[in-house]
């Protein structure tokens, strides 16, 4: 502020009884203080309010400055003679102002009281310091006649009080907003202090929380691991800490998830016990405890499978490495039983999909409760199960499983369709002190399962050395099939088929042979099924396609007429999403005429998938190709069935072919079979003619066309050639034949 107008008198002396007039007297004149012992008092005196730390101003009733010490200077800049006669309200802080001018008021009321006060005044520079003020009302004094204000500079007190206050202030408002709450515990555990969110996070008003013990806060079957982590803390040294997760009981009589973190503050005087940092967990448990019921949910359908709930291959292959790790350690006998369900197929698809899941279902629950617990039972694909059984001691404890298990199958299954039974052909492979591996285990309980139904099924086979020494062989041959194509050693040889009517060669139908360069040639029989087990029969079969194409399509232009091929499709091949457009193609490539092209797909594999082989089917026709069911009469279709599949001709099974003119049976079923077909406006074509006879009595029946060692066996490309050229007649045919 602005400084007050600044009258300069003297510094009022102070009045002393030795500057009073003597008095007359001898007594008086006795008493009398030496002059100079006065002056060196008051040198005293004045030296001591000269460096005085307080500074000491007299005013007057209105609070008009009459008197003010050196010490003003140094407190607050301004010098002692510029004040007098200036109002001492002037330098107090607007804020403080009104409140000082009512103590001074106050102190007005009656002599001799005094007050404190704390205020701030204004320095010279302009800033406002804090001041402790004493003031005392001695306006009845005769030697001070004012009012006597001592001031105390006290703003780094009045400073530091204010950020203690602050800091208290904004612990106790993180204390009310914390989301979790603060304990203090003795070394007995029992609670001494609790925040005010206590009673937010339990639902209880602090006080209530206070002489509560750990036992009693704390879920029974987690006290013990509260109590120990509690009394490491206690027992180490100070600040050691420890967390812990625990559920404790809430106020509504729940029991929530708590973390806890323990601090040793026994030393500390403020506190001198336990901290307890407390938070309530219960959403992330819950959470966590979610996302593991989900992780666990998914690795339980990574390994399981969905329709049995048995574990599927890649647990099944996990439980066999670990089970031949340990039988390797303990020099112990492992075994694999592979079970394939006989004739479920009929099952599946007489009694429908759903039946059949419901069976697989029972069968699977049926042999978990038979096996031992420590045995694993996986569903391997399909109808097929396969059983892991551990720590055996001998060969013939394995053929006692196998017995339990068709035990176990026997007895009906009551399913909604009715009572349904169902047999088990099993194949067993044994691992001595854990050799084999796992995949030749199972690869050798899969050959031997399969030695079981060709020899009649319902039955189990062991694997032997028979069948390992087959099993290397055709590891040999699927090895050096692989390299087959790419060496060219497959070939494509064809087999022609006559007009019965005119005997004419009107076809031929493609069928691979194999150079094997030690072997020597080897027919389909030895590899095919191979081909079609390893998923190497789509690339072959899209191969010998191509091949059979391009030779066609040379003989029709040299012969300069129609001649068609027939090429056989696998089940593999017609499950082959991209089968119709590498056949359209190789129709485009080779420029054919697609009515030329015979596919032929046995009965059984249309079976396999009547509505899936149905939807292949018409869109081969559509390419215009002509579809011929291959060894009719074998397989099981009905009327209805051959009635919904877009056939163009039947091909005679070459076993009721063999019995024509000696079995009465034969011709009946041969005759029923051509009748069919004309009925269907279909093309008859008898496979496997071998004799005169058999040639006479097709002729006989009306039947279209035949193929067979009678006519040709199957020759190469170059040989048909020449047939073709020369027009064959059947009985140049007959006496011709290779």
């Amino acid at each position: 502020m602005d400084h007050a107008p600044q009258p300069s008198p003297a510094d009022p002396q102070p009045v002393h009884a030795s500057d009073a007039p003597a008095t007359s007297g001898t007594a008086s004149a006795g008493r009398r203080r030496n002059p100079l012992s006065h002056r060196s008092q008051d040198d005293r005196f004045r030296a001591l309010v000269h460096h005085s730390l307080d500074a000491i101003v007299v005013s007057d009733p209105n609070n008009v400055i009459t008197y003010v010490t050196p010490a003003i200077e140094r407190l607050f800049g301004y010098p002692p003679e510029g004040l007098i006669g200036t109002s001492g309200f002037a330098f107090v802080h607007p804020d403080d102002r009104a409140a000082s001018i009512e103590a001074a008021r106050a102190l007005l009321t009656r002599p001799g009281s005094a007050s404190l006060q704390t205020f701030r005044l204004r320095h010279v520079d302009g800033s406002f310091r804090w001041v402790e003020c004493t003031s005392v009302n001695l306006l009845d004094h005769e030697h001070v006649q004012g009012i006597l204000n001592t001031f105390r500079d006290v703003t780094e007190r009045k400073e530091a009080d204010d950020r203690i206050r602050a800091s208290e202030e904004r612990l106790q408002a993180l204390l009310a907003n914390d989301d979790g709450a603060i304990l203090v515990l003795d070394q007995a555990g029992v609670v001494q202090w609790a925040s005010p969110t206590a009673e937010r996070l339990w639902g209880l008003e602090p006080a209530s929380l206070w002489s509560a013990t750990m036992s009693r806060l704390v879920h029974p079957d987690d006290r013990r691991e509260v109590s120990r982590q509690f009394a490491r803390v206690v027992d180490e040294s100070s600040h050691a800490t420890a967390r812990v997760e625990a559920r404790m009981a809430h106020g509504d009589g729940s029991w929530r998830w708590f973390e806890s973190t323990f601090a040793n503050c026994l030393d500390t005087p403020s506190i001198h016990g336990i901290v307890a940092n407390v938070r309530d967990t219960t959403d992330r448990v819950i959470s966590e405890q979610a996302l593991r019921d989900s992780e666990h949910r998914l690795e339980h359908q990574a390994t399981h499978d969905p329709l049995t709930d048995l574990p599927n291959r890649t647990l099944l292959f996990d439980r066999m490495e670990v089970a031949l790790a340990r039988a390797r350690r303990n020099a112990t006998l492992t075994a694999v039983l592979f079970c394939d369900l006989d004739h479920f197929k009929v099952v599946n698809d007489s009694q429908g999909h759903s039946l059949g899941d419901a069976l697989l279902v029972a069968v699977a629950a049926r042999l978990r409760d038979a096996l031992r617990p420590g045995d694993t039972i996986a569903r391997f694909g399909g109808d097929e199960f396969v059983i892991l059984v551990e720590d055996l001691h001998d060969e013939h404890e394995t053929t006692a499983v196998a017995h339990l298990v068709e035990q176990t199958l026997r007895a009906p299954f009551a399913l909604a369709g009715g009572d349904v039974y169902v047999t088990a052909s099993i194949g067993i492979s044994h691992a001595q002190d854990g050799e084999p591996g796992a995949e030749a285990l199972i690869r050798n309980a899969d050959s031997a399962m399969y030695q079981a139904k060709a020899r009649g099924r319902a039955r189990a086979e062991v694997f032997d050395d028979a069948m390992r020494a087959r099993a290397v062989e055709r590891h040999q041959i699927e090895t050096s099939l692989r390299r087959a194509v790419s060496r060219r050693q497959l070939r494509v040889h064809y087999q022609p088929m006559i007009d019965l009517h005119t005997g004419h060669i009107v076809g031929s139908e493609a069928l691979v042979r194999w150079k094997h360069p030690t072997r020597g040639m080897l027919y389909p029989a030895t590899f095919m099924s191979i081909a079609e087990e390893t998923g190497l029969i789509v690339p072959l079969g899209a191969w010998i396609f191509d091949q059979a194409c391009l030779q066609t399509a040379r003989w029709e232009q040299q012969r300069g007429g129609d001649v068609f091929i027939a090429i056989n499709l696998s089940a593999s091949q017609l499950d082959d999403l991209s089968l119709t457009d590498d056949i359209a193609s190789v129709l485009a490539a080779t420029r054919i005429n697609p009515g030329h092209v015979h596919v032929e797909i046995t009965e059984s594999v249309l079976m396999h998938d009547v509505d899936a082989s149905r939807e292949v089917l018409d869109r081969l026709k559509i390419l215009g190709v002509r579809i011929a069911i291959d060894d009719f009469g074998t397989g099981y279709s009905s009327f209805s069935h051959l009635r919904r599949f877009p056939v163009d001709i039947l091909k005679i099974a070459q076993s009721f072919v063999q019995g024509l003119g000696a079995d009465s049976e034969a011709d009946a079923i041969v005759q029923a079979i051509i009748n069919l077909g004309h009925t269907l406006g279909l093309v008859v074509v008898a496979e496997g003619v071998e004799t005169a006879q058999q040639l006479d009595e097709l002729r006989t029946h009306d039947c279209d066309m035949a193929q067979g060692y009678l006519i040709s066996r199957a020759v190469p490309p170059e040989r048909l050639g020449e047939l073709l050229r020369a027009d064959v007649s059947p009985a140049r045919a007959v006496s011709g034949r290779t």
